[in-house]
C-alpha cells in the first residue's frame, strides 16, 4: 500500500509525510470519532459489521479522515493528508480500472 503514496503526479496538496502516518491507536481513535460526531448525519454505513475486521482500507482511511476533522486542531494536518491519501488511492485504482477496461 505504500506505493500508493508515490503513484500520483497530479498533487493538489503535498504529498503526506509516511513518517507522520498514525498508529493504529490513533486511527482507531478517528474511526470512533467520525461513529461519534458524524454517522448520525449521514448515516450510510452498517456500523457492526464495519467493526468485524475485514473493512476494505480505502474505506478505513476514508472514516478516519473524516473522524479525524474532529479531532483536536493539532490533529488537522493530519486530517488533510489523510483526506489527500483516500483521494489519490480512489484516483489511482479509477484509472487503473479504466486502463484495465480499454486494453
Amino acid at each position: 500500500m505504500l506505493s500508493l503514496f508515490y503513484l500520483s503526479h497530479q498533487s493538489l496538496w503535498q504529498m503526506p509525510d509516511i513518517e507522520e502516518f498514525p498508529d493504529y491507536d490513533t486511527l482507531s481513535d478517528f474511526v470512533d470519532l467520525y461513529f461519534e460526531k458524524f454517522h448520525d448525519t449521514f448515516p450510510i454505513l452498517h456500523k457492526p459489521s464495519f467493526y468485524q475486521g475485514d473493512t476494505p482500507a480505502v474505506l478505513l482511511l476514508a472514516v478516519a479522515a473524516i473522524g479525524a476533522t474532529y479531532a483536536d486542531k493539532e490533529f488537522r494536518p493530519l486530517a488533510v493528508a489523510l483526506d489527500e491519501l483516500v483521494r489519490r488511492i480512489i484516483t489511482w485504482a479509477v484509472s487503473w480500472r479504466t486502463r484495465g477496461e480499454l486494453h
